[in-house]
Order: C-alpha cells, then structure tokens, then sequence
C-alpha cells in the first residue's frame, strides 16, 4: 500500500505507533492517520484506496438522488463514512462502533476531517437494544473467536447494542438514504425471523458484508428481495436498492 501512495507523490510521517499523510478524497484534503500493527492499512486501502463503495456513490450521483442520511453500522474507524462524507458534505451520518478502543480512533479520525453532521456513538447494531456479553472460547484481550449472546447483566457486558427501529426514533428518520452493516455476524440477529423489520421499507440503498459463516446469506437476501429490494454483489458487498423507492 505504501508504494502505491509513494507512487502518488504523498510522503509520510512516520512515529513509533502510527503513519500520517494527507490524501484527498473527491477533492477533499484530509490527513489520515493509521496505526500500526492494526488493520487500518487493509480498511484504508480497501475503503479509501480501491474505492469499495465507489458503487453506491455512482448509484446515487448517476441517478441524481440525494443522499441526506446513513447509517454507518459497524463504523470501525470511520474510513467508509469519510469516504462517502468527501462525496455528499451535505450528509448526515450515524456512525455505531462498539469498541471502546476502536471508537476513541473513529472519533479522533472524524475529528481531524473537520467535517460536520456526523454522530458518531460507541454501540452496536443488533435486532433490538440490549447488552451483549460472550460465550464460547473468549479470554479478554486475546483475539479469539467468541459468541455474543444477550444479557440482563450491563455491568459485565461486553457491548451495548442498539436497533434500526430505535435509532429512527430516536433521531427522527422518517428515511434512510444509505445503510451500510459490518457487524461480524450481528446481521443474523438485526434480520432475525423474530425481528420487526418493516423498516426496510424506508430504506433506499442498504450494502451489507454479509459473514458466511453464520450460515444466513439465503434468508436475508430472501429477506431483502421480499421487501422490494435489487440485489448486485462488489466483493464482499451485497448491495440492495430498494426499487419501491426509486422515482
């Protein structure tokens, strides 16, 4: 990645923890810092550099739509909601990580951008709100696999977690321009069978990872098709557009 942007003409300021360098995205100058020893080299140059919802934005410019909202679930540290910020300023953004630590970054990140508009919350998405501990083979600070499971019990929990539905209500969505879910698995939950969904219906344009290994892709694509929605695959996207929605 390096190499590529040294081929770019960008130099880099190197510390003992991080790299910093400007780059512009869509005309925006930023300054971009990435830590090292994490995995912000592979999301920046997987977001940022190879454009990843280069897509979604052709979608939305090509068919002149406005994008007024989205909901950045599973925000990391805010590549995907910078990315889409440098091309629809006038956007308004939720971002959701559960991560403690990730969220400190994803909030010094949207910081530095000096862009406005962006609420930026440290919670996750599931199908209702609730806290979230784990099960199965987790030691803290090891990165094991794990299950999360629900709990009454906030004080050992590991994540709050909230829902789609709450989230409307509470900042008074009456439609979502764009929803992107990165959630390690919580899709299963947010499409649940149990889940009240008819929130899809005020939803333009949703793009998902879908985590194969939970073993939900046929019923929440069956699920997304039944609400109207177009489905198109990008790499480890699956892209829905709500054709109820369209003009």
């Amino acid at each position: 990645m390096f190499d590529e942007l040294y081929a770019e003409g960008i130099s880099l300021t190197k510390k003992s923890d991080s790299v910093t360098f400007n780059y512009s995205i869509n005309n925006h100058p930023l300054t971009i810092t990435l830590l090292k020893n994490s995995a912000d080299m592979i999301a920046f140059k997987q977001v940022i550099m190879d454009k990843e919802y280069g897509g979604v934005v052709d979608f939305f410019k090509k068919n002149h739509l406005p994008l007024r909202t989205m909901i950045d679930a599973g925000a990391n540290v805010g590549f995907t909601t910078i990315f889409m910020k440098s091309h629809f300023p006038d956007a308004k953004i939720i971002c959701l990580e559960p991560s403690k630590a990730t969220f400190e970054r994803l909030q010094r990140n949207i910081r530095e951008t000096g862009f406005k508009d962006i609420t930026t919350l440290n919670l996750g998405l599931w199908g209702k709100k609730t806290h979230l501990s784990a099960a199965g083979d987790f030691e803290a600070g090891l990165d094991l696999a794990f299950r999360l499971v629900e709990t009454s019990d906030a004080s050992n929990a590991l994540f709050e977690v909230t829902s789609i539905p709450s989230l409307k209500s509470q900042f008074e969505l009456d439609e979502i321009d764009f929803l992107k879910i990165d959630i390690e698995g919580g899709e299963v939950s947010v499409f649940g069978k149990e889940t009240e969904l008819s929130w899809l219906n005020n939803v333009k344009v949703i793009a998902m990872e879908i985590h194969d290994e939970f073993f939900c892709r046929t019923e929440i694509e069956n699920t997304l098709i039944s609400y109207g929605f177009k489905l198109s695959h990008s790499g480890e996207l699956t892209i829905g557009i709500n054709l109820n929605l369209l003009p």
